[in-house]
């Protein structure tokens, strides 16, 4: 199934932080080039250690994705994404409603977009990366450990139960569904629903590619998922919501969107 859209799991994609105008700028990230490698290969262990579909479930692998944020806060807009996904949708074809699944985005590769300059997105990542625990120097099991945001999906509802039975158009079949899980990010699972724009192409028995997007942002609460101040470490800071609170609002807008084949 190809999800679209909600940080993230953005997620996550929850820890935007405003910039210190102070700080020298974070050494560049890794490009896209460097990072796919590693991004296939942990798809590819994530793949192979999940249980075997159900029977009369096709398993699409996630292939693409992206989990954008918003932090619409009083004195400044903060915004990111990160493009590294895996996963896997298990596609019940007769009857969507009983589909399941499970997509994950990288946290260590969010990058902000606040600004039209670089050298100032990659400070304000390097803060955001810190709010998450997976900073270039957090402890290396911290960072393991909250290293991807996931979704896993446990329900489905759509008005159109069999895929046969939805319209063909052009060799892709259109419709709307809503999806209900469950999101872990930074250790703290919370459950969460939200609609998608659903594609599916290819023979309607056997579809061979599936995008998914949320239809609109959903909300997440970096305090229900213990993302707060850091330093370089992991150590909480104390009194920074207070000096940073107009420009960082608890709620993030959530996008998500994936691409499984």
């Amino acid at each position: 199934m190809k999800m679209r859209s909600v940080a993230g799991l953005s997620l996550l994609v929850l820890a935007a932080v405003g910039c210190d105008k102070k700080e020298s700028p974070a050494q560049p990230t890794a490009s896209p080039s460097q990072a796919k490698p590693a991004a296939t290969a942990a798809a590819a262990t994530a793949t192979a250690s999940t249980p075997a579909p159900a029977a009369g479930h096709k398993r699409l692998a996630v292939a693409a994705g992206k989990a954008s944020f918003l932090i619409d806060a009083p004195l400044e807009k903060i915004k990111g994404e990160t493009t590294e996904a895996k996963g896997f949708i298990d596609l019940d074809v007769a009857d969507l409603t009983k589909s399941k699944g499970e997509v994950s985005f990288r946290l260590t590769s969010l990058k902000t977009t606040t600004f039209s300059d670089p050298g100032k997105n990659e400070s304000q990542g390097d803060h955001a990366h810190n709010w998450l625990d997976v900073g270039k120097e957090s402890p290396a099991d911290k960072r393991a450990k909250f290293e991807w945001a996931t979704f896993t999906l446990k329900s489905v509802s759509t008005s159109t139960p069999k895929l046969a039975d939805v319209k063909e158009a052009g060799g892709a079949r259109a419709f709307d569904a809503k999806l209900s899980g469950a999101l872990v990010l930074h250790g703290v699972s919370s459950d969460k629903t939200f609609i998608v724009k659903v594609v599916a192409k290819g023979p309607a028995d056997a579809p061979t590619e599936l995008s998914l997007a949320t239809s609109e942002p959903w909300a997440l609460s970096l305090k229900e998922h213990d993302v707060a101040p850091r330093d370089k470490i992991g150590s909480l800071l104390a009194g920074a919501l207070d000096r940073i609170g107009k420009k960082i609002d608890d709620k993030v807008q959530i996008s998500l969107e994936a691409t499984a084949r």
